[in-house]
């Protein structure tokens, strides 16, 4: 999907299913030490957020945007990489275009231990608030 286009709830639904088997075939198959991207994905499924929120990859980083009106919007956007040397989960939180995108230009930023990465999203949540009630 490409910005601006229309998806419902179940191509949401539908596309954190693709990401969990994504990230699955790098833990199981290749090896991959992307545990806590399997679990933050499977908690944002468990949590019904895969109804609500666009899922994308870029390399290993989780990326999570917000739709506007049913409409793939990259304006408000979350990237969560995952550091494996040293076993800390960054989450950036751009709302702005992605070129526009840079560090200088970052709204909300988070690092946490890799066991910490599900409470960490929550807490994203908690302190973005125009992402939790969604109608």
């Amino acid at each position: 999907m490409k910005e601006g286009d229309y998806i419902s709830a179940k191509e949401l639904e539908d596309s954190w299913e693709s990401i969990l088997n994504f990230y699955n075939q790098l833990i199981d198959e290749e090896g991959h030490a992307l545990r806590p991207m399997r679990f933050l994905v499977r908690h944002i499924i468990a949590q019904g957020h895969s109804k609500k929120y666009y899922g994308g990859t870029s390399l290993f980083r989780l990326l999570i945007s917000l739709p506007s009106n049913n409409i793939v919007d990259f304006s408000k956007t979350l990237k969560i990489d995952y550091d494996q040397r040293i076993q800390v989960v960054n989450f950036n939180y751009w709302e702005c275009t992605r070129e526009r995108r840079k560090k200088e230009n970052v709204n909300w930023q988070y690092a946490c231990q890799a066991t910490e990465v599900n409470a960490a999203f929550d807490f994203f949540l908690s302190e973005n608030k125009n992402w939790v009630d969604l109608e």
